[in-house]
């Protein structure tokens, strides 16, 4: 998870009209159907996922498949309970073939760090159709993760001590 519930982003500024409609109205479902914030900012560096936009895409490992576009956190610091993300990017390689913005709901998820599943019918499923949705386990587990306070998450590895007289000596090693 990030580290609080509004999400700052950034939009490249060589993306064009339709990619960049096509991402904000996935920030806006996602806003609907979670407790989830967004932010845009022109700044890049004031952004957590960073979303950038070109026609050429990478070859894809099988030939019969094409890739719309990639996503994920990149800066991830892993914590004892949660993995925090502090950044995120997004590609957009292909403009949106759906009357919904499909592929940028599956690389906005990405980045809030939701991978593959093996349901034809969810948005994360690895190909791409119109008819897909995002699970209502993925809405469930982004209200649950973002509704806890983003307390330092502090682990007590090692803890020791000893007495001297009326003294006490300890070791504690805390990450």
């Amino acid at each position: 998870r990030y580290s609080n519930m509004i999400i700052v982003y950034f939009l490249e500024k060589g993306c064009s009209d339709k990619k960049k409609d096509s991402f904000e109205n996935a920030v806006r479902i996602l806003e609907q159907k979670t407790i989830l914030d967004f932010s845009k900012s022109d700044n890049l560096e004031d952004a957590q996922i960073r979303v950038y936009c070109s026609n050429n895409a990478p070859e894809p490992e099988k030939r019969d498949h094409f890739i719309a576009g990639e996503g994920g956190p990149t800066e991830i610091i892993n914590a004892s309970r949660y993995a925090v993300m502090f950044n995120g990017q997004i590609s957009l390689y292909r403009d949106e073939s759906c009357d919904a913005p499909k592929i940028a709901i599956h690389e906005l998820l990405h980045s809030l760090g939701f991978d593959h599943n093996n349901n034809e019918k969810s948005i994360m499923y690895p190909l791409t159709d119109c008819g897909q949705e995002i699970d209502q386990d993925i809405i469930d587990e982004i209200n649950r993760l973002y509704t806890e306070p983003s307390y330092a998450d502090l682990l007590v590895e090692n803890i020791n001590a000893n007495k001297t007289g009326r003294y006490l000596s300890f070791n504690i090693i805390i990450s």
